[in-house]
């Protein structure tokens, strides 16, 4: 790994663990209040693009496309298609937290699957609407 390369996963790194953090604390925001916020939705969808967009910039695949799957769940609900509940709260929790630890272990991001791992939040969106 070129140390430029190096130097854009750091700071890639550094930028969406601070991403991570604001998302986590409009989640917790929306699973309090227990109502679809759609301001709250909005950040959490800019947020999510951002590190979606960072994460093709630097050319991690696995976080792009996690991220492209929890932007996808944000778009149903800011087009109301979709409902907030405990459910899907959780399921992006579990995407988000997902993300934080692909980037906890950067000598694993290029092993992990990208496609596997939105297949796995697509199983459990499946999932809750049976």
């Amino acid at each position: 790994m070129s140390r430029i390369h190096r130097e854009m996963l750091e700071t890639f790194t550094e930028e969406s663990a601070a991403r991570l953090t604001r998302i986590s604390a409009e989640l917790e925001q929306l699973e309090t209040d227990q109502i679809l916020d759609m301001e709250i939705v909005h950040a959490l969808f800019r947020e999510t693009h951002s590190l979606k967009g960072a994460a093709n910039l630097v050319g991690i695949k696995a976080v792009e496309r996690i991220a492209s799957k929890l932007e996808d769940i944000l778009e149903q609900l800011r087009n109301e298609l979709e409902q907030i509940d405990e459910e899907l709260i959780s399921i992006l929790n579990a995407g988000y937290q997902r993300i934080s630890d692909l980037l906890d272990n950067p000598q694993i991001l290029q092993l992990v699957d990208g496609e596997r791992e939105a297949e796995n939040i697509e199983r459990l969106i499946t999932r809750r609407m049976t």
